[in-house]
């Protein structure tokens, strides 16, 4: 793994950062024109999992997500040595990737975050991120195949501005949640057969860590 990139090199005029605010009785319908504007933005960079570059390998998928009811991802590729990238997904509790480069970097760049629950009903945040504030910078190994950044705690993440694991909840848990989706993105394409591997081996851990579990409070 490289060192993140300490400066964001290339960024879209109106993407600064914007003041966080969590506010309670909103709803995607009360959203600025700003906001607005973003959410063209994220269907012009919306994932195309049936077009894309990138074989098992020789490139990386990755994949993660936050608790919530849905959330609005823009990722882009930050590696000055690497082509210049954005991927984004709308509505969704994990962001999976198209095929990326090896060994590049990419950071949130933007994301919408829906809470969920009946007594959370309308709280909501909204965020634009710098390489400088950006809660999740991610470093795309060098070895191909699929990487798994993580599951958080989507509103403690959104109030700090840092990843906060789910409590009583490690990532690892949501490691084969995570992967259905990503087989559900890349179902009928080369990418299956790995992905099933992958996923395979993940039900196995979590069986075992499961059983564990048990022995332990024995």
């Amino acid at each position: 793994m490289k060192k993140r990139i300490a400066a964001l090199t290339v960024l879209l005029a109106f993407l600064c950062a914007a003041a966080f605010a969590i506010v309670r009785n909103g709803s995607r319908e009360d959203r600025s024109k700003e906001a607005k504007a973003m959410s063209r933005l994220l269907k012009s960079y919306r994932n195309k999992y049936k077009i894309f570059m990138g074989i098992p390998t020789t490139s990386v998928i990755f994949y993660g997500g936050f608790r919530g009811a849905s959330n609005d991802y823009l990722f882009r590729q930050i590696d000055p040595y690497t082509e210049p990238d954005a991927q984004a997904v709308e509505e969704q509790e994990f962001f999976v990737s198209r095929p990326v480069k090896l060994d590049s970097c990419y950071m949130l760049e933007y994301w919408y975050w829906t809470a969920t629950g009946e007594d959370m009903d309308g709280l909501y945040s909204s965020e634009s991120y710098t390489s400088e504030t950006s809660p999740l910078v991610i470093d795309i190994p060098r070895e191909p195949g699929l990487y798994y950044f993580g599951y958080y705690d989507g509103q403690a993440t959104a109030a700090s501005g840092r990843l906060v694991e789910i409590k009583g909840k490690p990532s690892e848990d949501m490691k084969v949640a995570g992967l259905k989706e990503v087989l559900r993105c890349y179902k009928g394409t080369e990418w299956e057969d790995y992905i099933r591997e992958e996923l395979e081996k993940a039900k196995a851990e979590a069986k075992e860590r499961k059983s564990a579990k048990r022995k332990g409070r024995k």
